[in-house]
């Protein structure tokens, strides 16, 4: 004789099992949401400048915005006449953001480097940044369905 409950019992451990594989993924997924759409601030990351003309690089980020250049030992601003950024460089694989020195005075010097940037991670496209937040927001969903799957299917709700 076939015990009614094994099919219910079957069902609640294949719905904890999917359960507990989704929460695991989810958590995977919205961690890592957060490295392709967000913006880090930059504040008074030293470099060494070049010699007039030259070309420095800094490789952890590939676009600034709003940057604030001062000279690490004086503490002065560097107006923006005297150097040349260049956003989105290929160099060595990545991209990343190039500082031309264009004034002699400030040549081999220590730079404080200060401004928005985006980490190599970030999406430079607004829609991937806005698909991808949707990503967890479905996952959730997904698995809330999946929890709630034989409440609906035993019609309890009626």
């Amino acid at each position: 004789m076939k015990d009614e409950n094994m099919g219910g019992v079957g069902q609640l451990i294949v719905i904890a099992v999917l359960i507990i594989v989704g929460v695991i993924l989810f958590q995977v997924v919205a961690q890592n949401t957060g490295d392709i759409t967000n913006t880090v601030t930059l504040t008074n990351s030293t470099y060494t400048a070049g010699a007039n003309g030259e070309t420095f690089y800094i490789t952890d980020y590939k676009y600034i915005s709003s940057p604030v250049i001062s000279n690490a030992s004086g503490g002065e601003v560097i107006a923006e006449g005297n150097y040349t950024i260049t956003n989105n460089v290929v160099y060595e694989g990545n991209e990343v953001i190039a500082i031309t020195v264009d004034d002699a005075e400030y040549e081999s010097m220590d730079w404080n480097v200060s401004g928005t940037v985006q980490p190599l991670t970030y999406s430079s496209n607004s829609g991937t940044r806005g698909m991808v937040t949707m990503i967890p927001i479905f996952f959730a969903l997904a698995i809330v369905v999946a929890a709630m799957w034989p409440v609906l299917q035993n019609r309890i709700f009626d």
